[in-house]
């Protein structure tokens, strides 16, 4: 009996002129035709160091700006519903009471429902904008385009997928963070050598525990079903720290550097406010880039649904 082929884009048995997804133990709904050769993902095309992925972060961006561009504005109005609904609620649940006091809360079901949908539009732009990013990014990263609304198509579609695994990250998370908070106390308090242990552990939490979850991050909108997008982060680390934290802590350096420029132009008046915002827009599509990267550099895969939207689909000579 031969060997069961691992997952891949096969031609499809049920019609040669598409390509369709084996997972590895059966096929999938997900097929793309075979209009042209698609580009297939090398591991030329990808960065293999940190500088060089911060680099190929900013020629990506430079290429395809206008097109993450639109998904940087539906998510920015998103966020901006989400601060006006919560301003409004708040105006509607206090009431001035004309004592020293100040404003009483009184309780005004508008407002509360004014606040459910700010939350709705909080929790929409992180669950379905960052995987419609990742979408966007990887097209442009095999010379294809992808409409914004294709791209927040996939995110929509996935939602339920990139909420367990957000709340799975962020438990993660705090439980490192619950673990480390007390070790440091307990070693300020045990005197100087305490002290030392303590500074060893924030070290080791900043340089090995922060990057793994941001690497674990960049799995979470783009991974397929299935997939442990912590367990590969952490196994990435293991394997090679430096690796991971490299590049994220380059890329924090051109963060700061970037807010520090805003911070100075938004000293000036009105043109301070949009410089403001197309830096802050720079920065974080500049990280994400650069996430999207270091999660390709650990053969992190990638939802075979951003392929058939995009018609990258990698096809493989063998037929399972």
């Amino acid at each position: 009996m031969s060997p069961t082929p691992e997952a891949g884009w096969f031609d499809d048995p049920e019609d040669p002129s598409q390509y369709r997804y084996w997972d590895g133990n059966e096929w999938t709904a997900h097929r793309s035709p075979k209009q042209t050769p698609p580009p297939l993902t090398t591991s030329s095309s990808i960065p293999t160091s940190a500088t060089e992925t911060v680099s190929a972060a900013f020629t990506l961006f430079w290429q395809h700006w206008s097109g993450l561009l639109g998904l940087a504005a539906i998510a920015t109005l998103g966020f901006a519903a989400a601060a006006v609904a919560v301003v409004i609620g708040l105006i509607l649940s206090f009431e001035d009471s004309n004592t020293l006091t100040g404003p009483d809360f009184v309780f005004n079901p508008i407002g509360l429902v004014l606040w459910i949908v700010a939350a709705a539009c909080c929790f929409g732009v992180f669950v379905v904008m960052g995987p419609a990013f990742h979408a966007r990014i990887e097209a442009g990263r095999l010379g294809r385009s992808a409409s914004v609304g294709t791209c927040i198509g996939f995110g929509t579609s996935n939602w339920k997928r990139t909420l367990s695994r957000s709340l799975l990250l962020m438990l993660a998370f705090f439980a490192t963070y619950l673990v480390l908070v007390p070790l440091v106390l307990l070693g300020v308090a045990l005197g100087a050598l305490g002290v030392f242990v303590a500074i060893v552990l924030c070290f080791a939490w900043l340089v090995a525990v922060i990057p793994t979850l941001t690497l674990a991050a960049a799995g979470v909108g783009i991974a397929p079903s299935g997939v442990n997008v912590i367990s590969r982060a952490l196994g990435a680390a293991r394997k090679d720290w430096a690796l991971v934290s490299g590049a994220f802590y380059l890329a924090y350096l051109v963060v700061i550097g970037l807010q520090i420029a805003a911070t100075v132009l938004g000293l000036i008046p009105i043109l301070g406010i949009f410089a403001g915002l197309a830096i802050n827009f720079v920065s974080y599509t500049i990280f994400i880039i650069v996430q999207h990267f270091q999660w390709l550099r650990i053969d992190g895969e990638i939802d075979p649904a951003i392929a058939e939207m995009t018609g990258t689909a990698e096809p493989t000579p063998a037929t399972p």
